[in-house]
């Protein structure tokens, strides 16, 4: 059994690892110089757009689906002490509201592309689209990083006890 001052620590190492990705991750989407685009015209941009937008959001749709799997799992596991379970609980149904927001905004990412191609036209810049594609990935994200969290405080719970 891993002593609470020890997954205390790896808690607060794991939630300053999340919190440098998203600096470094924010910091990276906001370079100041555009990018360069290569010399080649893509002549059938509106069709590749649709493809990479929905082939995104197809997988996280996926990913967002197997880790309400893996909350509900977590929920399952053997109890340790009564903060631990208060401490699963919420972590736990936390990541469960935001992988279920992230299935939500996906299939309106879905819906705004059907009703785009619907009008004959496509542009994933459009509120319809753009919107709910970013909720979609950030709900999903921060989804991932609260179920994290929710193994790392339940993890006494999750290492299989042996002996009996």
């Amino acid at each position: 059994m891993i002593k609470q001052r020890v997954i205390d620590i790896i808690t607060f190492a794991y939630l300053a690892v999340v919190v440098a990705v998203a600096i470094v991750s924010l910091s990276m989407g906001g370079a100041e110089a555009p990018s360069v685009l290569p010399n080649a015209e893509v002549t059938d941009a509106a069709d590749k757009a649709l493809d990479v937008t929905l082939e995104l959001t197809k997988q996280v749709v996926t990913l967002a689906t197997a880790l309400i799997g893996a909350c509900l799992w977590l929920l399952t596991r053997p109890l340790g002490a009564a903060r631990e379970l208060l401490e699963r609980l919420i972590f736990t149904i936390a990541a469960l509201l935001a992988f279920a927001a992230s299935l939500y905004f996906g299939f309106q990412v879905f819906d705004g592309s059907l009703t785009y191609l619907s009008w004959n036209v496509f542009d994933p810049r459009a509120d319809m689209v753009w919107l709910p594609q970013t909720l979609q990935y950030y709900c999903f994200v921060g989804g991932a990083a609260l179920l994290g969290l929710a193994c790392l405080r339940s993890i006494n719970a999750i290492i299989e006890r042996s002996g009996g």
